[in-house]
């Protein structure tokens, strides 16, 4: 296995930390989510710090904590859905990580969404959209910055958490 640290990158609802908690019990690695490690730092929700903070503050949080968990030993990483709005943030992904961009339809994002009431509540509402077509507007205008940065794209709009694993693992193992 690579030396890099293994990121998720992608959209709310895509499996990044279902896969994550996976991935890091299949490979004994560390585990660190990045909006967890913000909501601890700063002591309140992300909706809270975008409501008090505001977007830009949220987002330079987000690139301290990102600098910081990548200057910890190998670890598993679930990034926050806009981790790669900072061209600084993609950067550092490209270059230090294995990132992995976990896709869905928007359909199927927002039925995960939907069906799991505390990601609806500690997310803040991004667009003033209702939450379907904001799936849809957000996921097409990041897509190309996933992209961007990621060095293995999978479609998990029909895949369960331990799939998305087997394969992200079979990847690593053939470089």
């Amino acid at each position: 296995m690579s030396g890099l640290h293994i990121a998720l990158i992608g959209p709310r609802g895509s499996g990044k930390s279902s896969t994550a908690v996976q991935l890091a019990g299949e490979t004994g690695l560390p585990l660190s989510e990045t909006d967890t490690m913000i909501e601890e730092r700063e002591g309140q929700s992300v909706s809270g710090i975008f409501e008090s903070m505001g977007e830009q503050r949220f987002r330079e949080i987000e690139s301290e904590v990102l600098e910081a968990v990548l200057s910890m030993p190998r670890r598993i990483i679930s990034t926050g859905g806009g981790i790669v709005m900072n061209p600084g943030n993609r950067k550092l992904l490209s270059e230090r990580t294995f990132s992995v961009y976990l896709r869905a339809n928007p359909l199927a994002l927002f039925r995960r969404i939907a069906s799991d009431p505390a990601s609806g509540k500690s997310r803040p509402p991004l667009t003033g959209l209702d939450p379907f077509q904001e799936m849809e507007v957000i996921a097409k205008m990041r897509d190309p910055l996933y992209r961007e940065c990621a060095k293995l794209l999978l479609d998990t709009t029909r895949m369960k958490p331990p799939e998305v694993c087997r394969r992200i693992l079979q990847e690593l193992g053939e470089r």
